[in-house]
């Protein structure tokens, strides 16, 4: 039956673009079909499982992405780059970037600011750039699609629990293969690292420079193997040094990286829990960084005395940070659901498929802090249960 539902879902999710309420119809299509999942695990194979998503998929090519409009940024900033350009420092509005011919230049959202991403990620856009908006749309979700699968085969091949492929496989195709976010990129080349027999520094360095979430475990790798870890590092710092004094992201008043720290919220835990009880939203974020370093050293230290497995303690830290973070994007959720599954915490890959009820908040703000509650309840639930474990 499972082979079936992941083609309804497709159809349905493509589906849910015309319904006026479509934000919340799709939290009620993913819990639905989270039940049908649960229930109709069992005799699969790995190949049929494969072969549905990827039929999944397919449905879905061409559709307009559910509730996103980063598309319209991702490729435009590949066109800017064609034309010698730099999106760093010029954003969508830029008087002088008129001459580049993106029919939906106007849909860009936040267009006052330069972008966020890391050159990677521009240079992946870039080269789909001569074609329109429509046909780069196509192409890059026929490639996610199969970056999505090619995912999936790595994490079979470690061990296989379908009930929790086919909750990722909702996230894959609604966030990646529909949506085509680029952490879909960056979390693929974090896995290849993480999961290769030869551990392959390259991956490493091109995962971080697609997006910068991969040098969160840099500690971890020192500890784990410190000749591999320094190697990345005087990488990391050469290639870092040579970006920043070409492009010096951080110096313009319309930067989107300072933008994005500063003012973005979006499905915030903690930062939620402190502005709810009259903090400032600086204060807020000043205490919510200080209880994530802590913990964080916590961590660090839990693996050094191998109290904790490498897998276990990048998850954890993974789902620290997204809980103490002021976003939490349903996207963001590939980078703590890898480690997670890796590591067969069921509870840490819960959270990191729970921030899709966040789309709640599109059209009821009013329910903001019990969005967060529930999104962020499984990590608070996790922490109670460590701490009772140990109490034990």
């Amino acid at each position: 039956m499972i082979l079936i539902l992941l083609p309804l879902f497709s159809i349905i999710l493509r589906a849910l673009d015309h319904l006026e309420k479509s934000s919340l119809a799709y939290v009620l299509v993913c819990l639905s079909f989270s039940l049908f999942f649960y229930y109709s695990k069992k005799h699969i194979t790995p190949k049929n499982f494969l072969i549905s998503f990827f039929i999944s998929g397919l449905l879905l090519l061409g559709s307009s992405p559910l509730l996103e409009n980063d598309q319209y940024r991702y490729f435009w900033e590949g066109k800017v780059l064609s034309h010698l350009e730099n999106p760093y420092l010029k954003p969508p509005v830029h008087s002088s970037l008129d001459f580049i011919n993106y029919p939906e230049r106007s849909l860009i959202a936040y267009n006052k600011l330069t972008t966020i991403y890391p050159p990677l990620a521009l240079l992946f856009w870039r080269t789909f750039s001569s074609f329109s908006y429509q046909y780069m749309l196509v192409i890059n979700q026929f490639l996610f699609l199969l970056l999505s699968m090619a995912l999936m085969h790595f994490l079979m091949k470690k061990h296989i629990d379908y009930f929790q492929l086919s909750l990722l496989s909702m996230m894959l195709l609604k966030e990646f293969v529909q949506s085509v976010h680029i952490d879909l990129l960056a979390a693929f080349l974090f896995a290849y690292f993480l999961l290769s027999k030869n551990q392959g520094f390259a991956s490493f360095l091109a995962s971080f420079f697609t997006k910068l979430l991969s040098g969160l475990i840099i500690p971890f790798l020192w500890l784990r193997n410190k000749a591999q870890a320094m190697k990345i590092i005087l990488w990391l710092v050469l290639l870092s040094a040579v970006f920043f004094y070409f492009i010096p992201v951080l110096q313009t008043q319309d930067a989107g990286s300072l933008s994005f720290i500063k003012n973005w919220k979006w499905n915030a835990g903690l930062y939620e829990y402190f502005l709810h009880f009259n903090l400032s939203h600086q204060t807020s974020k000043n205490i919510a960084r200080l209880i994530f370093a802590l913990f964080y050293i916590f961590t660090l230290l839990q693996y050094k005395n191998n109290k904790l497995g490498f897998n276990q303690a990048i998850a954890f830290i993974f789902a620290l940070l997204f809980f103490c973070a002021h976003v939490y994007n349903p996207w963001y959720g590939i980078w703590l659901f890898i480690p997670a599954y890796l590591a067969k915490d069921k509870y840490l890959v819960l959270y990191s498929l729970t921030p899709f009820l966040g789309y709640i908040n599109f059209e009821y703000q009013n329910l903001e802090l019990l969005i967060s509650l529930l999104t962020h309840g499984v990590f608070i639930f996790y922490l109670f249960s460590r701490i009772k474990i140990k109490r034990i």
